[in-house]
């Protein structure tokens, strides 16, 4: 559900990973399914950032033997992969930084990194504005917070264990009174 979740997500705001450059930041499991999402839709690109370059170069192997004609590459977190940032049209924070209970941590892609014309998505979902989607709203991308992935996976998980359409908007906005409870 992880795969389709975020695709649907990202369809919701008038996005699609075809043709576009992605950069995945973070190694993990939900880095995994954002890149499968690209790799489904035909992006140009995936390049997967990590702090470990090693995991990240791991990530790219598994990615490759079913990339087909998807280029993917892995480069470390560091000054030098500010201009992958900059290239990519799509980035994708996978990485747990900023999320409750330390939402004011600096966020691992730099402000300065982004601009207008990208897409920026922070996975996280508590809080739902992160500090790197405001950064990315302050230099003009647009933003994508987590709670869209967290409720197509959860209508997709209840769909396939019912057989019935789950309620997208009412589950939405359970989530999103959920979080705005303090």
């Amino acid at each position: 559900t992880d795969v389709e979740g975020f695709r649907r997500s990202v369809a919701e705001v008038g996005w699609s990973l075809g043709g576009s450059r992605v950069a995945v930041v973070g190694a993990g499991g939900s880095a995994r399914a954002v890149a499968l999402a690209a790799l489904q839709d035909s992006a140009a690109q995936v390049i997967i950032l990590n702090r470990t370059l090693s995991r990240a170069e791991e990530l790219v192997r598994l990615l490759s033997s079913v990339a087909g004609d998807v280029p993917f590459c892995a480069a470390s977190l560091e000054e030098s992969a500010a201009d992958l940032i900059a290239q990519a049209e799509v980035i994708v924070d996978c990485t747990p930084v900023g999320m409750y209970p330390r939402p004011h941590v600096p966020p691992v892609v730099p402000a300065a990194w982004l601009h207008p014309g990208q897409l920026v998505c922070d996975l996280t979902y508590n809080p739902r504005r992160t500090v790197l989607l405001q950064a990315a709203a302050a230099a003009g991308a647009e933003t994508l917070e987590g709670t869209g992935m967290l409720v197509h996976q959860g209508a997709l998980s209840l769909e396939l264990w019912t057989g019935y359409p789950a309620p997208v908007e009412v589950m939405r906005q359970a989530l999103l009174a959920a979080l705005d409870t303090p």
